[in-house]
């Protein structure tokens, strides 16, 4: 199962690599709530997890970061599709800790759709972002939701997030059909440029 979800199980475990003999392999840098989230989801098809509001922004964070590295662009959507569900359900949700998004700014390429989410997001959740704090914040981060802010407001946009489907990679059919010109691309190659305004 995980060989067909990931090209990178599927490289290790079918290939000449010492995984491929033993059938097995360790991976100490990464969370072991992560990878168990990971593993219900092959098996299910859902994400399974029972974190509070604030924490969620951390683990889904590192549910991302973990689905990019293995390659698995099906888990990288359906962690976004969560990032969008957890501000559905409630639009006072406080938004990520500044703590974490320096570790995400860590972690992730400067064109990833992980960033450009919480840049959305963090606009979005104005009210709730934690102004107080605004200097604690990743200067990186606050330039991009900087560059963001002057776009909508050269663009007149509304400020209404799209759909989570247009943040997806690898979309076909009608999974972004909600896409408009003013709404990201895909991130599947990485850039080493920082993304347009329009981009995030």
């Amino acid at each position: 199962m995980l060989c067909r979800d990931a090209e990178f199980f599927k490289t290790a475990f079918n290939g000449s690599f010492q995984e491929g003999n033993d059938q097995s392999m360790s991976l100490p840098e990464d969370d072991v709530q992560i990878f168990r989230i990971y593993r219900a989801w092959v098996y299910t098809g859902q994400l399974r997890y029972n974190f509070d509001e604030e924490e969620c922004w951390l683990h889904l964070g590192k549910l991302w970061i973990f689905a990019d590295k293995i390659c698995s662009p099906r888990l990288k959507n359906k962690t976004l599709d969560a990032f969008f569900e957890l501000i559905t359900k409630n639009r006072e949700v406080p938004f990520a800790k500044p703590e974490t998004v320096d570790y995400v700014y860590g972690k992730t390429m400067p064109d990833s759709a992980l960033r450009r989410i919480f840049v959305r997001l963090f606009l979005y959740l104005y009210s709730t972002s934690g102004g107080d704090k605004m200097d604690l914040y990743p200067q990186e981060f606050l330039a991009m939701a900087l560059r963001k802010a002057m776009f909508r407001i050269k663009t007149k946009s509304s400020g209404a997030l799209p759909a989570s489907s247009a943040y997806h990679e690898d979309c076909s059919g009608t999974c972004c059909k909600h896409r408009s010109i003013a709404e990201p691309m895909s991130s599947s190659a990485h850039n080493k440029s920082l993304p347009r305004a329009a981009e995030i």
